[in-house]
């Protein structure tokens, strides 16, 4: 975080009520799929260059799974830090770290093992660090509200 820090480049971290994005001067709006519990969106300026990539966190989605699940506190926040250590440290902080596309850091591609991919190498090495379990999927599993969620959407 540090070396992002010396770049001046930043990241937002945002719930879907937060924000509404378009792309330049044309009128395309960008949004977090309701379904999806967040995404790292990196902002361009000059054509190529990030100065800032936005993560939107789905809180509202995340906190609904875990309260009709029963959660505790505890796993509803581990499930928010894994949550945002995949998007801020496997995607954002690459982003900034380069200042421009060539920072891409993919989720597995469709027959890829998640392991393998970029973003869940880097969040894999920060779950470590934090004590949230290794990441070996590329669902939802690996999250507290993961078993039998896809029951309760």
């Amino acid at each position: 975080m540090d070396a992002v820090r010396k770049t001046g480049r930043r990241i937002l971290v945002v719930t879907p009520t937060d924000i509404a994005m378009r792309s330049g001067d044309r009128d395309d709006r960008y949004a977090l799929d309701e379904g999806a519990l967040a995404e790292a969106f990196p902002v361009f300026r000059g054509g190529s260059q990030i100065p800032m990539v936005v993560v939107v966190v789905n809180l509202r989605l995340v906190q609904g799974i875990h309260d009709r699940r029963l959660s505790v506190p505890r796993d509803f926040e581990a499930d928010l830090d894994r949550i945002l250590v995949h998007e801020i440290y496997g995607h954002a902080v690459p982003y900034l770290l380069a200042g421009d596309m060539s920072g891409r850091c993919a989720d597995p591609k469709d027959g890829e093992s998640a392991a393998d991919a970029c973003s869940v190498r880097r969040e894999n090495d920060v779950r470590a660090e934090l004590g949230l379990g290794r990441r070996t999927d590329y669902g939802i599993i690996s999250l507290s509200l993961g078993p039998g969620a896809r029951q309760v959407w």
